[in-house]
């Protein structure tokens, strides 16, 4: 499984912008399933920003996701903040129970 997970100032655009040729369409046609999130759109992300993103967002995000997966793994990409979560969490020491 592959997460797309866009800079909340460009939503879903960056990745299926383009029509056939975007990011999205190309994956899944690859064979991989696919999957557009939007953690900006969280409560926590409402009251405390980019922190609250990393702290406590983006591990459920991961642990749900990795639910979903089953054994065939995921991968995360981001754009702008949404790329920097993984590594703002794992700098906070917040991780995925997983």
């Amino acid at each position: 499984m592959v997460a797309l997970c866009p800079d909340f100032t460009e939503r879903p655009d960056i990745f299926l912008a383009r029509g056939e040729g975007s990011l999205a369409t190309t994956l899944a046609r690859s064979g991989y399933r696919v999957v557009l999130v939007d953690p900006w759109a969280a409560q926590v992300v409402s009251s405390e920003g980019f922190d609250g993103l990393a702290s406590t967002v983006y591990p459920a995000l991961i642990d749900e996701l990795l639910l979903r997966a089953g054994t065939g793994g995921l991968t995360w990409i981001g754009h702008g903040l949404c790329g920097l979560a993984p590594a703002a969490a794992a700098s906070a020491g917040v991780s995925p129970s997983k």
